[in-house]
């Protein structure tokens, strides 16, 4: 597992050194899956959002979102 981190600004993926990585692993089939916070950590742009994610599934890969649970709530866990 990598940790790919990078300033919020530029909104286009193919821009940003992060997402570049991102797509390097995805090419290499060194990833599978990609773990998003917020789905405008993508893009703040839905229509790069999609080209994005578009992308990552003709190497084999997708983008999972996810959200913190609030402290003291129970995390239900859901299995593919």
């Amino acid at each position: 597992m990598e940790e790919v981190t990078e300033p919020f600004g530029e909104p286009d993926p193919e821009k940003r050194a992060g997402w570049q990585r991102v797509m390097e692993l995805a090419k290499t089939h060194e990833i599978d899956c990609v773990l998003v916070r917020w789905q405008s950590a993508v893009s703040p742009r839905h229509e790069l959002r999609y080209e994005a994610d578009q992308a990552l599934r003709a190497h084999g890969a997708s983008v999972r979102y996810y959200w913190p649970t609030p402290p003291g709530e129970a995390r239900e866990v859901i299995r593919p």
